[in-house]
């Protein structure tokens, strides 16, 4: 059972981010093949309710490592070239040379070979070459390469997979570039992080999603997972419950103003310069093993989420578009902009669920989970664990209109012994 818990006063109370901003301080379809404008990064009333930009933390750094100067390899001073245009993305560059080269997707079910008996590392038989079809495919494509205007450097993989096994759990992660993406040379703005803490017999992990409207969010996502895995590592609360979630958040919302000091060479960029250019979303969790469970914490900011998947399907723990109306919201506020109050969710993954953070790239074509993308999921998930390849394969499903990037952690519990 998953549920919120408000903690205790945080030990750092200080470096809790002020409910007021300090002074200082969009999918376009591949099947019409054009770009919608961008919207703006900046205050949004809607999205951005009870968040405020974050202050520089009181006292320094606070009980984590000390923030670097540039945490993702190769975001230097030389990426200070100010950003392209900002209808460059709006006007689709030629189409792939020649059709005869696109490789027709195949449909779920269709002339694959029949999977084998799932063993521990899940059903095999799955077609490499050849994307996984849900419904309507994507048009088929060679991605083409990143465009100058989102920089070279640092270098950015179309594709990262991890993964590996304690005696208590297994995980995997995953983070695709989106075919809307790969067609306009846009980099993977998604990213996560995965770290083992022996010390504490922790499992960290972190998911991020750049927000497509900051022309460095790419950086923004990168630096997120990063910093948050690092801040916890080095901070080693003695238990779940004295972990500083709040120092968390604001610890890593100001790594990302750093950061954005040293892409855009100016020691003095505020946080509100930060969120223009590298504003992302994160969702954090802390896994801890015991007798005959998973003990979960984890925080989310913005729209990226967690659920669990279980014999009864998916329930959904943090994060998510906005479906209170008779329209899902697409306003994201994500970091340097940190909510007034953080207040983390606890529960338990037992044996037979799976724990899943992802970004909104596989939670909205998820949606209740009832729908084809819920059922390829829960079938390739719930028997155990996949290889990584099949992992990340089975994340670049093709399914029409949902083109965006797409990260996927997933937790496994052990059967007790």
């Amino acid at each position: 059972m998953f549920g919120r818990k408000k903690p205790a006063q945080p030990r750092h109370a200080d470096l809790t981010p002020s409910a007021q901003p300090s002074p200082d301080a969009p999918a376009s379809g591949l099947g019409r093949l054009s770009a919608a404008p961008a919207p703006a990064v900046g205050p949004d009333p809607v999205a951005d309710a009870g968040r405020a930009l974050v202050p520089e933390p009181a006292g320094g750094p606070g009980p984590g490592p000390e923030r670097p100067s540039a945490l993702v390899d190769g975001a230097t001073a030389a990426l200070a070239v100010p950003p392209g245009p900002a209808d460059a993305a709006q006007t689709a560059p030629p189409g792939p040379a020649g059709d005869d080269l696109a490789v027709p997707p195949v449909p779920l079910g269709a002339d694959q070979p029949a999977a084998s008996s799932p063993g521990p590392t899940g059903p095999t038989g799955w077609l490499s070459n050849q994307p996984i079809v849900v419904g309507q495919p994507t048009p088929s494509f060679e991605p083409r390469a990143v465009d100058q205007r989102f920089r070279t450097t640092p270098y950015r993989p179309d594709t990262v997979v991890d993964g590996w096994a304690t005696p208590e759990l297994t995980v995997r992660g995953a983070s695709v570039r989106g075919y809307d993406h790969r067609w306009y040379g846009v980099p993977r703005q998604d990213d996560f992080a995965l770290a083992w803490l022996p010390e504490r017999n922790w499992l960290v992990a972190a998911v991020a999603d750049g927000v497509s409207a900051a022309p460095q969010s790419h950086i923004g996502a990168a630096t997120a997972v990063r910093y948050a895995t690092l801040w916890l590592a080095t901070a080693l609360p003695e238990s779940l419950d004295q972990i500083d979630w709040s120092g968390l958040v604001a610890n890593t919302a100001w790594s990302l103003v750093e950061q954005a000091r040293v892409v855009l060479s100016d020691p003095a960029a505020e946080a509100a310069q930060a969120e223009e250019l590298l504003a992302s979303t994160l969702v954090c969790a802390v896994v801890e093993p015991r007798a005959d469970h998973l003990a979960v914490a984890l925080v989310g900011i913005g729209d990226s989420g967690a659920w669990l998947l279980g014999p009864d399907g998916y329930s959904n723990l943090e994060g998510g578009k906005d479906t209170s109306g008779p329209i899902a919201s697409s306003a994201v506020s994500g970091l340097p902009r940190t909510p007034s109050e953080v207040v983390p969710i606890r529960g338990q993954v037992r044996p037979g669920q799976v724990l899943l953070l992802g970004t909104d790239g596989f939670g909205d074509p998820l949606g209740s989970g009832d729908g084809l993308v819920g059922q390829l999921f829960r079938d390739r998930l719930t028997p155990g664990p996949p290889p990584l390849l099949e992992f990340a394969h089975l994340l670049d499903f093709s399914r029409e209109t949902f083109d965006d990037d797409r990260t996927l952690v997933a937790i496994w519990p052990h059967q007790a012994a």
